[in-house]
């Protein structure tokens, strides 16, 4: 596939993902949106996987499009 129709691809499906968040659509533009889309990636996170530890500084956003995510705080 060209790299311009794959391109064109990417800030679709993608774009939507982004869209969809109400939040998003009211603090970028669409050209914001479309650079953001051709950043993403997806990727497959296992059971029990840990995606972040509490105070880690975090450089990703993660769009749960199936599943579900738990989250364990401590308290002191």
């Amino acid at each position: 596939m060209p790299p311009s129709i794959k391109e064109e691809v990417q800030k679709d499906i993608y774009g939507q993902i982004i869209r969809s968040k109400k939040f998003f659509r009211l603090i970028l533009s669409d050209n914001i949106i479309d650079e953001l889309a051709l950043k993403m990636k997806e990727r497959t996170i296992g059971p029990e996987e840990i995606i972040y530890k509490e105070g880690e500084l975090g450089d990703k956003i993660y769009f749960i499009l199936k599943g579900e995510v738990e989250i364990y705080l401590n308290i002191k």
